[in-house]
């Protein structure tokens, strides 16, 4: 059996994309071994997959694959990978995201340059597709939630996560509880997902009557979002995931342009980003400096009225 190798940038979202690429590969009959820190945390919802984080060892196991697929993050580490390839590049496909010629330098004709106007899950889905010159083209990434959940059980339940790891990406901390308060008085069910870290800056959560589960793993957190109605957050990985699970969503974000191709795309939601007739000129950049300001918890309430609407008895996805 052939072996293949999937190398993920380090976010969670990043990975839940390259599986995409991961799940054709063993489709094809590749032994896989997709390498990701964040994802071990989900292993259980991807039981037949090989799963590993990054290691010294990881160039001298690429070295010994029969084909590499390589998501492009500008990372150091990244760029020593293509470099201990470039006398040899027919085992390795690097998958680029952005492209500047004249900061990624040389492209082997097999390599993938991702179509900005289309979602990341597309041109992953077209990319590995294209590297086995296939007609057949598929977002499906090999989830599977364990057989005891139950898709949208707690359909009145709302998952709200209001950080990520970079905080220019983040909404205004009080137009999400604002927007929370809205939703329980329409009697919803809340819950705000925080890593014990950053729940101590949000003290107000508990007195405000919204929930505030604690999880040891990502896969307890796949579960949650589960078997929960609905997903409201920022342009983070957890947005991907409750997509991935087919989960209503409703993601607030800084970046209209950056969102056609990082918008999550197994399920289609909404995504809230600044108005295009803000000024963003060189000297007033109000649209990309003072974003928060020009999206209102009307705006994410109009949204989710909409999605509710749709979405009120939704249907188990196919995974």
């Amino acid at each position: 059996m052939k072996k293949a190798c999937v190398v993920c940038a380090d976010g969670i979202g990043d990975a839940l994309l390259m599986m995409i690429a991961s799940e054709y590969l063993y489709k094809k009959g590749f032994r896989v071994t997709t390498y990701s820190k964040p994802l071990l945390g989900m292993q259980s919802f991807f039981a037949h997959h090989h799963l590993r984080a990054k290691t010294p060892r990881l160039l001298s196991e690429l070295l010994q694959a029969d084909l590499i697929i390589l998501q492009n993050d500008n990372s150091k580490k990244t760029k020593e990978i293509i470099q201990a390839f470039h006398q040899d590049r027919s085992k390795l496909t690097v998958f680029f995201p952005t492209f500047e010629k004249h900061k990624h330098g040389f492209v082997a004709s097999h390599d993938q340059i991702f179509d900005p106007k289309h979602p990341m899950a597309t041109n992953i889905a077209k990319s590995i597709a294209a590297v086995f010159k296939s007609p057949h083209v598929s977002k499906n990434n090999g989830i599977s939630p364990f057989d005891h959940l139950s898709y949208r059980k707690h359909s009145n339940r709302i998952v709200i996560h209001p950080t990520s790891k970079e905080i220019h990406k983040n909404w205004n901390k009080y137009k999400f509880l604002n927007t929370a308060t809205s939703l329980l008085e329409k009697g919803y069910e809340i819950s705000f997902c925080l890593s014990q870290e950053e729940q101590s800056e949000w003290q107000e959560i508990k007195t405000l009557g919204f929930n505030l589960p604690t999880f040891k793993k990502l896969s307890e957190l796949g579960e949650y979002i589960y078997e929960s109605g609905y997903f409201i957050g920022n342009d983070s990985g957890p947005a991907h995931l409750a997509s991935n699970l087919h989960i209503p969503n409703i993601v607030i974000s800084n970046n209209r342009k950056r969102m056609k191709l990082w918008r999550p795309d197994w399920i289609k939601g909404y995504v809230l980003t600044p108005s295009s007739i803000i000024p963003n000129l060189k000297g007033m950049r109000l649209r990309e400096d003072k974003w928060q300001s020009f999206i209102y918890p009307r705006h994410v309430l109009r949204a989710f009225s909409k999605l509710s609407r749709k979405n009120s008895f939704g249907k188990k996805g196919l995974f």
